[in-house]
């Protein structure tokens, strides 16, 4: 190599090395089970250029991949400030009897009743516009038409119909066929008349090439989400979590989470109560801005808590969202929390996340109202909460023997 190059080889090797703007942190965006997709289609590549704007503003911008450490802009907490002792834990004095169904029927209601209730006619409107202004333009594509084809002769859609091609694809959800054309098969295997009696196999799949809510979703999702919030007030406890549904297509947001029974698909946050209601909701779209003093993490989470902030309830999450200031600024707007924490997460006591446990042993500390626990079964548990004092209590388990032995464990009580 010619002497006078080593400078610029050295120069490009500090380059590729150390780039400008790091993006570890920001990418380390999902949950344990969460890897890039390996198929991942950048948004320059897409083969779509419409298929991102019927869902990029459905979160609010305040869906972007978000850092890892849920404490950044939190002041840094000393180890003097981590304590042994017990405190009392506040009682914010969540009222349950406004807990439950929020609307009034003269009698029991059926099911297209509560229905809807849910999928009013604002909701209906919005679809039913949609659909047959997709229609209409299948019919002006100016691309020729087989003789017999199913686009080529599309009659307008009417309410009536659009009501029973949604309760067709509601009963498709529970009875499983390989394919759509199964659906309307005279084969005994497959048959089942109510579809043959609601509509024909060609109408419905007319109906589903036309099914389009663009553009954009928000305004439908947002309209839904406020009904789901009307119609049901959740007890003290909400539990969020992410989702994932089903997508394969080409899309530049789609996520690959490994740990997940979809694997490929559309991400959603979701706040749900302990038996699933949903609640709230937002999709995962791409990069967006951070609330001012907020982290994304935190931006998240208190966006999505929004409606149910200041009102006593107690919030359960994961250890993707957990975090010490995430929990003092909860507790600020009268919300509990628990859940598993991260043992590198930004001001966790040092006194517990480093310290060696044999089986069986515990140690916690507090900071103030937040609590944070180290247990040790086959490998270390972290938890943090400001809804429960941490204690351990026995509990019997079966050996191999099949004998029962005392052990203590810890639980949330």
């Amino acid at each position: 190599m010619n002497p006078s190059e080593e400078p610029k080889l050295q120069q490009l090797m500090d380059e590729v090395t150390t780039p400008e703007d790091s993006e570890s942190e920001s990418e380390s965006f999902s949950s344990d089970d969460d890897i890039k997709d390996p198929t991942y289609v950048d948004e320059n590549e897409s083969g779509s250029d419409n298929t991102d704007d019927s869902i990029s503003h459905v979160s609010n911008d305040i869906n972007e991949t978000v850092s890892v450490d849920g404490d950044t802009g939190c002041d840094e907490l000393s180890d003097d400030e981590w304590q042994d002792d017990s405190a009392e834990i506040p009682d914010f004095g969540f009222d349950d009897a406004h807990s439950g169904i929020q609307v009034q029927f003269e009698n029991i209601p059926s099911a297209v009743q509560c229905f809807e209730k849910l999928w009013d006619n604002e909701i209906m409107d919005m679809i039913f516009t949609s659909m047959n202004t997709y229609a209409a333009g299948l019919q002006n594509t100016g691309r020729p038409h087989r003789k017999n084809s199913r686009y080529s002769s599309i009659k307008p859609i009417i309410m009536t119909e659009l009501k029973h091609f949604l309760a067709l694809c509601i009963l498709r959800g529970q009875i499983k066929f390989p394919s759509i054309r199964k659906i309307f098969s005279m084969d005994p295997l497959y048959y089942c008349p109510v579809f043959h009696y609601t509509m024909s196999g060609r109408r419905f799949e007319q109906l589903l090439r036309c099914f389009s809510v663009s553009n954009k979703i928000s305004p439908l999702l947002n309209r839904l989400l406020l009904n789901f919030r009307l119609t049901y007030y959740p007890s003290e406890d909400l539990s969020l979590d992410e989702s994932l549904l089903l997508f394969r297509g080409r899309l530049s947001f789609r996520q690959y989470i490994k740990g997940k029974r979809a694997r490929y698909g559309i991400k959603f946050y979701s706040l749900c109560t302990t038996d699933g209601y949903v609640l709230n909701l937002q999709i995962y779209s791409g990069k967006s801005k951070e609330a001012k003093g907020l982290s994304k993490l935190k931006t998240l989470v208190f966006s999505l808590m929004e409606p149910y902030l200041d009102r006593g309830h107690h919030i359960i999450m994961d250890n993707f969202y957990n975090s010490v200031g995430l929990s003092k600024k909860l507790l600020k707007r009268k919300t509990h929390t628990t859940g598993t924490l991260r043992s590198d997460r930004r001001n966790n006591p040092k006194a517990v996340t480093t310290l060696k446990l044999k089986k069986g042993e515990h140690k916690w500390q507090r900071c103030e109202k937040v609590n944070v626990s180290k247990w040790k079964d086959r490998r270390d548990v972290l938890w943090i909460t400001t809804k429960y004092h941490p204690k351990l209590i026995p509990v019997k388990k079966s050996n191999r023997a099949g004998k029962n032995q005392t052990r203590a464990d810890i639980k949330i009580q």
